[in-house]
């Protein structure tokens, strides 16, 4: 048997003990959880995995490498029988179960053995989780079985631990500690997802995501929100799916020009989606040279002062690029078509 599967099981043992089914039946505040990792007893071809017998059941009982042993069939429990799903010391510590496939009857087979441990015997009434037969459906307990829940015999050997105050703020007769919708009323803990957070207040019902997590706030989850930050650009076709300003690779800038009477503040229009700039350039005299080198990287204001002044017959080209957390900007084409192509800013 899995953790995995064990914790399952024991989750779905918790909700049955504290919810109120039916009249009479308490919401009682127990979680039952597994202490440490799964382990073997015994030795191979001990015959212990299954339980024929008194001398059988003792030693099974009393082993010590757990509280609860996991066998193949139990045939002698007290006295011998068949199709017997589980078997416990009352009180002690000490029971054995065989594992079913169906989940339900798993987890009540667990809590009842377990219930045997603290002290609990048979009930006459079916619907109770102490009842000697599991129907898949023993969700009830009565005051007094809840309980002895709470405080076990000594000879069981378990030290309960104290998770706090009670509480089941929505009402729904599911206590808060086992709700997997705790400020919603949904006393039926339906969970289509499997990510332990019920339809009722899950915001991607259809899609596991236990951290509920919702960056734009707008109550559908970013599993299955479309726009996660609301920007009217689909995640699909947003390069920042998370960043409600940003939603595609910057563009380059437009206008670039010396400011008048100036001859060393180059100033430009920034593209809408640039959080910075890059400035690059390039020199000319006879022929036009298509080659440029970055002047200046990460420029968050729209101008850029250079002081050099060019050699004689020559003269100075400049490029601006945009750039975001999507990437930088082409720089343009030429008057040909052809892209410019400047030496990357480091």
């Amino acid at each position: 048997m899995t953790d995995a599967r064990l914790d399952d099981v024991l989750e779905n043992a918790s909700l049955r003990a504290g919810r109120s089914d039916y009249s009479g039946d308490v919401a009682c505040c127990i979680t039952v959880s597994r202490s440490g990792t799964a382990r073997s007893f015994g030795t191979p071809g001990d015959g212990r995995d299954t339980i024929d017998s008194s001398s059988e059941m003792t030693s099974v009982l009393n082993d010590p490498a757990a509280r609860v042993k996991v066998v193949r069939a139990i045939n002698y429990c007290g006295g011998p029988g068949f199709n017997i799903i589980g078997c416990a010391w009352t009180p002690g510590n000490g029971m054995a179960v065989v594992r079913l496939s169906n989940i339900n009857t798993e987890a009540i087979t667990w809590i009842h053995e377990y219930g045997h441990n603290t002290g609990l015997f048979h009930v006459s009434d079916s619907r109770r989780i102490m009842h000697g037969t599991n129907y898949g459906t023993n969700n009830g307990l009565a005051q007094f079985e809840c309980d002895t829940y709470h405080s076990p015999s000594p000879a069981a050997g378990m030290t309960p631990v104290d998770t706090g105050a009670c509480t089941d703020n929505d009402g729904d007769e599911v206590q808060d500690g086992i709700d997997n919708c705790p400020d919603v009323a949904n006393s039926g803990q339906s969970d289509g997802d499997g990510d332990t957070v019920g339809n009722a207040c899950d915001n991607c019902p259809s899609d596991a995501n236990a951290d509920q997590l919702d960056f734009d706030g707008d109550g559908s989850g970013d599993v299955c929100d479309p726009d996660d930050d609301n920007d009217g650009v689909g995640d699909t076709q947003d390069c920042a799916p998370l960043n409600a300003s940003l939603w595609s690779a910057a563009g380059p800038a437009t206008a670039v020009r010396f400011d008048p009477g100036s001859r060393v503040r180059l100033r430009w229009n920034p593209d809408q989606q640039a959080e910075t700039s890059n400035v690059y350039r390039g020199t000319m005299g006879p022929s036009f040279d298509r080659n440029w080198s970055c002047l200046a990287s990460g420029l968050t204001q729209d101008f850029y002062d250079d002081p050099e002044v060019p050699g004689a017959s020559t003269g100075f080209h400049y490029l601006v690029t945009g750039k975001n957390a999507c990437g930088e900007s082409e720089a343009g084409q030429g008057s040909d078509g052809t892209p410019r192509q400047p030496s990357p800013c480091p």
